[in-house]
């Protein structure tokens, strides 16, 4: 009884917290938490929770689901209330007006560095699948790391401006490149077994879209079964690359893993609660530490546990250094110090989301970009470990202001600007 409770009162959380926002959801960030919350916990505990569901993939310790579901609240209220004390402000951060030519010219840079690093990486065996027991990335050189996403920067930059002149005859060729891009970024992701990654291009593009043009119901429905016909056929091809299961098997186990991979952050929660929390705040530290450039610390330390995490849960195999688990925000919260650590990274995660909106201007092309870098953080980045997500934000911000507000406002004549 105690265990429907908990789903139920963690259900009409969820929509409160969607429903007391009144702003639209492609401008509202507590309403994108609230919707990724509902897909990442909500769902999954209560089909965990009121069907005795346990497969292949995960084992659940039942017993634990209903302090679990109080848990998540608990994160879910604080980033809540936390929102309510940040004010708005008159000063706003993002109010550029950015050239369309310029910002064209340096996405175009920015997607090919990017892509070239992926390419190099991928030849050096850094996007190989799971459990292949390679250090040789090891060597690879920090500042690959840091280019090899540059061209997803490019990429919401050029759909910002593609979905704004999509109806018009202009740009047709970065119009193709663009398209291309998207059928890069998702067959790489395919490649590697990314499901979140080969999907996040075309929501990407819907919610550009969304921003100049009425979203209809039926100019939705191709792009979602095209979605989920990419994470079926990501999750066939991880499950066949890893050698473990006969085609047969697969077959099966195909809609689980699927399952499995939306409630990958519940299940590991719970993992995590049976497991026991650290009296230690470790993942907050290397957030900050993560925020030094790599030339002013030397020996800089991976932002990421996941590894380190998976083996501590006998969830990757002691040789493998590749892997890594990602813990999610609330379980990684839990991980470090229980309760304290729950309401302590739930004050993060709603300072980001909420801060950097409330001190935005939304009537320009910039503000538009920046609403996408939220979307992304709160169904990607509340997946991931909290330094990786934490850094992969206010770096992009930085980003974001750097290509919208000061290089297009550069003009260079006989040698002067």
């Amino acid at each position: 009884m105690i265990l429907y409770i908990s789903i139920l009162a963690l259900t009409i959380t969820n929509l409160f917290i969607y429903k007391i926002d009144k702003e639209s959801f492609n401008s509202s960030p507590l309403k994108m938490f609230s919707i990724a919350t509902a897909i990442f916990y909500t769902l999954p505990a209560v089909v965990i929770g009121i069907f005795p569901f346990e497969g292949v993939f995960f084992k659940i310790n039942r017993e634990l689901l209903a302090y679990q579901n109080l848990i998540v609240i608990v994160f879910v209220f604080t980033v809540w209330i936390t929102s309510l004390l940040i004010p708005n402000s008159k000063k706003k951060f993002v109010n550029f007006n950015f050239k369309e030519t310029k910002v064209i010219i340096i996405s175009l840079f920015l997607l090919g560095i990017g892509n070239i690093t992926k390419l190099y990486l991928f030849n050096s065996g850094m996007y190989s699948l799971e459990d292949t027991f390679n250090q040789s990335y090891k060597d690879i050189p920090r500042v690959l790391i840091f280019l090899r996403n540059f061209d997803l920067w490019g990429f919401i930059f050029l759909s910002i401006i593609i979905c704004k002149n999509l109806h018009l005859k202009k740009y047709n060729f970065i119009k193709f490149i663009y398209y291309f891009e998207i059928l890069f970024l998702v067959g790489f992701s395919i490649i590697q077994g990314r499901r979140t990654g080969a999907i996040i291009p075309l929501i990407i593009f819907i919610l550009s879209y969304s921003f100049y043009h009425k979203l209809k119901l039926k100019k939705t429905v191709i792009p979602i079964v095209i979605s989920l016909i990419l994470i079926l056929f990501t999750t066939f091809n991880r499950l066949v690359e890893s050698g473990t299961f006969s085609n047969s098997q697969i077959r099966n186990l195909i809609f689980e893993a699927v399952f499995t991979r939306l409630g990958n952050t519940y299940i590991m929660l719970n993992k995590v609660i049976d497991l026991g929390y650290k009296s230690n705040f470790f993942s907050f530290e290397l957030s900050i530490i993560g925020l030094i450039p790599s030339f002013l610390l030397k020996n800089k330390p991976s932002l990421s546990i996941g590894n380190e995490f998976g083996k501590e849960l006998d969830l990757i195999n002691i040789n493998n250094v590749t892997t890594g688990i990602n813990p999610g925000w609330i379980g990684e919260s839990y991980y470090n110090y229980g309760l304290i650590g729950i309401i302590i990274g739930a004050l993060v995660f709603s300072f980001l989301i909420n801060y950097f909106h409330k001190k935005s201007f939304f009537r320009n092309d910039s503000s538009k970009i920046f609403l996408i870098m939220l979307f992304i953080f709160n169904f990607s980045g509340y997946q991931m470990e909290i330094a990786a997500s934490l850094n992969n934000f206010l770096k992009g911000y930085l980003i974001l202001i750097l290509i919208s507000g000061f290089i297009p406002r550069f003009t260079f004549r006989n040698g002067k600007k």
